[in-house]
């Protein structure tokens, strides 16, 4: 039977592996290298955008293995300790500029307290898999359609349904 170690590790290795299929696929010609900002996961959509956040417990041991992993892929890593506020400030004060995907590896109460963040900036929860005592998680920005029809990603004129 597959452990909750096991599992928190063959995840990472699931999304390093989609990272690398996707930076071969869209190489530039010009021969230079493609480097993502961050955790990217396959999707029925094709792969996740990469999230610029990993939000990481000092107290979860597995979430030690997945920070160093999605640190070496580029995101942020910021450490969460008994008091979420320092982590809360930091995101708001990111957020408001400009949201963008944000991960994490924390409690089911940590998740409670961003994910109330996340959606007063524009984020939704796009996926949460509870692993015994800690979450895996990942909040992305709405999409919604501008005047001209175009997709992009704001807090602003979220479309129903989003």
């Amino acid at each position: 039977m597959i452990n909750r170690r096991e599992l928190i590790a063959s995840t990472v290795a699931l999304s390093v592996a989609a990272q690398a299929s996707a930076a071969r696929t869209a190489a530039p010609a010009s021969g230079g290298t493609v480097r993502s900002a961050g955790p990217t996961r396959p999707t029925s959509q094709g792969i996740e955008s990469p999230a610029k956040y990993f939000v990481a417990s000092r107290d979860l041991p597995d979430a030690h293995a997945a920070a160093r992993a999605t640190e070496a892929l580029g995101a942020t890593v910021v450490w969460l300790g008994a008091d979420v506020t320092p982590v809360y400030t930091r995101l708001d004060l990111e957020l408001r500029s400009a949201p963008c995907a944000v991960a994490g590896l924390t409690s089911a109460h940590h998740l409670f307290v961003l994910e109330r963040l996340g959606w007063d900036r524009g984020l939704r929860t796009a996926r949460r898999t509870e692993l015994g005592t800690m979450v895996e998680w990942r909040l992305e920005p709405r999409k919604v359609v501008t005047e001209k029809g175009s997709d992009t990603f704001s807090h602003r004129n979220i479309v129903p349904g989003t």
